[in-house]
C-alpha cells in the first residue's frame, strides 16, 4: 500500500501513527479576538463525527463506501522540538452509536506563532493562520514534501478563508458562527463525459465553528487513466466526509 493511500486512511481514521512527547509546560493561550476560538485547544475536549469514506479501486472498478462514527479526544499537552505547545488528540471509531469506541489514531495540534498546525501521519499542515480575515490565503501544505510522487497531489493548494463569522448550513447540520477554509478545488476532465481522456480531481474544504472547532471536512482525490483497449478504465482514489454531531 503506497504512502498516498496511507495518508488518506489516517485522515479517515483507519490506521495508527506514532509521535514523540516532550516535557509539559503551560503557556498563555492566544487571544480570542485573533480567531483562535475557531480551533479551541484544551485537555478534556471531545468532538464526535459522522463519517462517510469512499475508496475507488481501479483494479476491478469497485466503489466501496464505509460509514461510521469518529471521536476526537484532546487528552494531553507537551512541547514539541521547537518549544511549541502541542495537544495530543486520540481518535477512536465505531460503526454504530450503540457500540463501544475502538482506538484508531493519534494526531497532534500545535500553536506555532500565529499558526495552528496539525501533524497527521507525519505530515504537518498549517490549518489556520491568525488573525482570521475574509479572503486571506496561505500555503497550508508548505511543510509537506510535494516533490514526493505519493504526496504530489498536495501541491498547488491555496488555503483561503471565506464566510468568516457566517452561519453554515448543510443538509440537517446548522452552525451559527463559522469560518470556511477552501483548500483545494482542482479537476481535469470528467470520465463520465470523456471516458477516453485522462482525468483527475482533488477537492478539500474544512469548516470551523466558533468555540467548537472542526465541524465539517470534505477531502476527495482520485485519478483516471485511460488505456486504449484496456479492460478496466476506472477511477482510483478516495474521499472522506466528516460532520460534527456532538461536542463539549
Amino acid at each position: 500500500m503506497n504512502r498516498k493511500i496511507l495518508s488518506f486512511l489516517f485522515l479517515a481514521g483507519l490506521v495508527s501513527v506514532s509521535f514523540f512527547a516532550c516535557k509539559k509546560k503551560s503557556e498563555t493561550p492566544l487571544p480570542n479576538d485573533s480567531g483562535s476560538s475557531y480551533y479551541p485547544l484544551r485537555v478534556g475536549k471531545f468532538i464526535i463525527y459522522d463519517v462517510d469514506s469512499t475508496i475507488w479501486n481501479d483494479f476491478d472498478c469497485s466503489k466501496v463506501v464505509h460509514s461510521y462514527q469518529m471521536r476526537y479526544d484532546f487528552v494531553d499537552t507537551f512541547l514539541d522540538n521547537s518549544g511549541n505547545k502541542s495537544y495530543r488528540v486520540e481518535t477512536s471509531i465505531r460503526t454504530a452509536d450503540t457500540l463501544d469506541w475502538t482506538p484508531s489514531n493519534v494526531f497532534y495540534a500545535t500553536i506555532a506563532g500565529n499558526q495552528i498546525q496539525t501533524v497527521e501521519s507525519n505530515l504537518r499542515f498549517i490549518k489556520l493562520v491568525l488573525p482570521i480575515t475574509e479572503g486571506q490565503s496561505w500555503n497550508g501544505n508548505s511543510m509537506i514534501q510535494t516533490n514526493d510522487q505519493d504526496l504530489g497531489y498536495f501541491s498547488g493548494w491555496n488555503y483561503t478563508y471565506s464566510n468568516v463569522g457566517k452561519p453554515y448550513i448543510r443538509d440537517s447540520f446548522n452552525f451559527d458562527n463559522t469560518v470556511t477554509v477552501n483548500e483545494a478545488d482542482m479537476a481535469t476532465n470528467d470520465p463520465d463525459t470523456m471516458p477516453t481522456a485522462y482525468a483527475d480531481k482533488t477537492y478539500s474544504q474544512e469548516v470551523y465553528e466558533n468555540n467548537v472547532g472542526l465541524v465539517y471536512k470534505e477531502l476527495t482525490h482520485w485519478t483516471y487513466n485511460y488505456t486504449p483497449g484496456g479492460t478496466t478504465n476506472c477511477r482510483k482514489g478516495y474521499s472522506v466526509v466528516m460532520r460534527a454531531i456532538s461536542n463539549n
